[in-house]
């Protein structure tokens, strides 16, 4: 990630923030991404394009094609 933020295109949309400390009670095994409490539009959007590519075949075509696990983690 660090190296995309160094980048053009990462400086010009994107800014760290911080760390999260390591916590497997907080974030178990995987990873996130943030958003800001008041913007349940983009959460509903990225919740509804989550579970379109689960159901229409994509996610599993993806995961098949680069990983030998399920990384959703079901």
């Amino acid at each position: 990630m660090k190296e995309f933020l160094n980048s053009e295109a990462g400086k010009a949309c994107c800014d760290m923030k911080g760390t999260v400390v390591d916590d497997q009670d907080v974030l178990a095994d995987g990873a996130g991404i943030g958003l800001r409490k008041s913007d349940t539009e983009l959460k509903d959007k990225l919740n509804a394009a989550i579970k379109g590519i689960r159901e229409n075949g994509k996610y599993a075509e993806f995961n098949a094609k680069y990983f030998d696990f399920d990384i959703f983690g079901d």
